[in-house]
C-alpha cells in the first residue's frame, strides 16, 4: 500500500504524506490506518527523528473514512 510515504530530512523532521493512488480525495481505510500507526510508531522509536509532520499530496487533507468500514463498524 502506498496510501502515506515517510521521509525524514538532515534535520531530522520526518513528513508522512497521505496520497491515496486513484482516488480524488484521500479517504481513510483500515490498512492506511494501520500503516499511518506503523509509520508513526517508526518515528517515535528512532532518536534521529526530531518532528512528524502529516500532509496531504491533494489540494485537500482528507474526504473522510472509507464508508465500506464504517458500515462493518
Amino acid at each position: 500500500m502506498t496510501d502515506f510515504t515517510a521521509v525524514t530530512d538532515a534535520a531530522g523532521i520526518t513528513t508522512l504524506t497521505w496520497d491515496v493512488p486513484e482516488r480524488s480525495m484521500n479517504v481513510m481505510s483500515e490498512a492506511s490506518l494501520s500503516l499511518l500507526d506503523r509509520l508513526i510508531d517508526a518515528a517515535l522509536a528512532d532518536k534521529a527523528v526530531k518532528g512528524v509532520i502529516i500532509t496531504s499530496g491533494k489540494k485537500d487533507f482528507a474526504g473522510g473514512m472509507d464508508l465500506n468500514v464504517v458500515a462493518r463498524m
